[in-house]
């Protein structure tokens, strides 16, 4: 399922391709001070537990990861080497390094994300406020589009795609803003009318819910979540009231398959904050749930029974349950390590 994330961080971030219930359940987590991904299975009860190897090689300072629809091919935006690293996905969900193994993208890459369709990948150049832009060839290669980018806002962070491949969206942290742009046949981006709608302060990640109806944003500088619809020509329009009070400079947001709960992990309170989301698309808060020190990302698995946050101050991944009424509640153990840095987690089913 994908959030932006990664983002979404991407965040969004987490990808889930459509699948068939017998195929592996995987993780992956970019580790930022170890240049590398951590790669997990998912067992029957939800909980992770290291492939083997338990790490792969990727660019410098792998700030977020995604999987395309399929889930044959894995892609890490690498945000101090300027690339992205591109893996083709194994059968039990191992990465291997494709050829050649990285791609140059714009400066500061910062979020990585996959069309529905499979066929395009986008990427946020952080430093340099664009969208890079690429096919996706057969073998999983990335092909960059013309133009190679688009102009974003200030130093974007996250990129979220509406679930029929029309449209997209861009946190600008710098600008206060989102993006918006529609995706032509080709894979392009074309900036809609107005190119860009007003968040909160320091939006640090943008997440469509699964109907394609609304959209939310994290703003980590004033700890609240923006909240739209989105109408019918992709636009963004701020709901009544346009936003509602998140924890401690939150990071991620993602929401459930069903579309009836969102989360949003807060990077100062240690928490995840949990909302209902009522029939007009606005959060409601449930009480928050506590996490390990630091969390960044959130993402759910591919079946939409369990929800894995990342720890960056413990380098540890907490693990949930999806509860009666949407509460998340720990497994057991209630996290399992990371590498060092840990930022963004994704989740998919293994081809």
């Amino acid at each position: 399922m994908s959030n932006g994330t990664g983002a979404g961080l991407a965040a969004n971030v987490g990808t889930v391709a459509v699948a068939c219930v017998d195929r592996a359940r995987v993780a992956y987590v970019t580790n930022t001070s170890g240049n590398s991904v951590s790669q997990y299975s998912m067992g029957a009860g939800g909980g992770l537990a290291a492939l083997s190897p338990a790490t792969v090689v990727t660019g410098t300072y792998p700030f977020s990861v995604t999987v395309g629809p399929s889930g044959r091919y894995a892609y890490v935006a690498n945000l101090n080497s300027n690339n992205v690293s591109q893996y083709s996905v194994a059968a039990n969900g191992t990465l291997s390094a494709l050829s050649p193994a990285l791609v140059p993208t714009g400066s500061g890459p910062a979020a990585v994300t996959v069309d529905p369709s499979g066929r395009y990948a986008y990427v946020l150049n952080n430093f340099a406020g664009t969208v890079s832009q690429f096919s996706i060839g057969p073998g999983g290669g990335l092909t960059s589009l013309s133009p190679a980018t688009v102009p974003a806002g200030a130093f974007p962070f996250a990129i979220s795609i509406d679930p029929t491949g029309r449209y997209a969206y861009v946190a600008n942290n710098g600008s206060n803003t989102v993006s918006q742009y529609s995706i032509g046949s080709g894979g392009t981006l074309t900036a809609l009318t107005p190119a860009t709608v007003a968040t909160g302060s320091s939006p640090y990640v943008v997440t469509v819910d699964p109907t394609g109806r609304y959209a939310y944003v994290a703003n980590n500088g004033n700890d609240t979540v923006s909240q739209y619809s989105i109408g019918t020509g992709g636009t963004l329009n701020p709901l009544s009231p346009a936003v509602v009070a998140a924890g401690g400079a939150p990071q991620s947001v993602t929401v459930d398959p069903t579309g009836r709960y969102a989360y949003v992990t807060n990077n100062f309170d240690d928490t995840v904050s949990q909302y209902s989301i009522g029939t007009g698309g606005a959060l409601t808060p449930l009480a928050a749930v506590a996490t390990g020190p630091g969390p960044t990302s959130i993402t759910f698995d591919p079946q939409g029974l369990y929800v894995y946050v990342v720890n960056s101050g413990d380098n540890t991944v907490s693990q949930y349950s999806l509860g009666t009424g949407g509460v998340l509640t720990a497994l057991t153990p209630a996290s399992v390590l990371a590498g060092n840095g840990p930022q963004s987690v994704t989740t998919t089913y293994a081809p």
